[in-house]
């Protein structure tokens, strides 16, 4: 393992969230689902861990395989497979890519379950309380609630 633990810097990992949040619902197929726009997220950082354009090249075919997660949780598996990437120990793609397998399942099911079943009935049912009564508040509350709660998620995430 590298001594070097501090090979990405802050920007580094920004600009990496910045493109993921950017294109992560985008270049979706049947195949790779979202592998594209994660091998282009990975990229900055990838090429500064990385510099062999080779060795880029074969990290990105293994990493362009099927990934599909919550697109709000998949960030944190990104973030975790580049902690492994950046040791550069030889084995390093093949334990990100058993990490990336194995933790896109159950985050995809919490993500799912959390933000669009519960907090959505929980906003839904104040809503409806309020709308019963004839206030106009119902649907301004259900608007407000669910979408404080999914940005709340969604920046404390990134």
């Amino acid at each position: 393992m590298s001594e070097n633990n501090n090979v990405l810097s802050k920007k580094d990992i920004n600009q990496v969230l910045r493109r993921y949040v950017l294109s992560r619902q985008t270049c979706f197929n049947y195949e790779t689902m979202q592998s594209g726009p994660w091998v282009w997220s990975m990229h900055p950082a990838m090429k500064k861990i990385y510099q062999d354009d080779q060795v880029l090249t074969e990290k990105y075919r293994s990493y362009f395989k099927f990934f599909n997660c919550h697109p709000w949780f998949g960030q944190l598996i990104m973030m975790a497979t580049l902690a492994v990437e950046s040791t550069k120990d030889e084995h390093a793609t093949e334990t990100a890519l058993d990490v990336r397998t194995s933790l896109m399942g159950p985050l995809a099911g919490i993500g799912d379950s959390l933000l669009f079943s519960v907090v959505r009935v929980i906003a839904a049912g104040i809503g409806i309380s309020f709308a019963l009564q004839g206030s106009i508040l119902g649907p301004i509350l259900f608007f407000l609630i669910y979408n404080g709660c999914t940005m709340a998620f969604r920046y404390s995430l990134g």
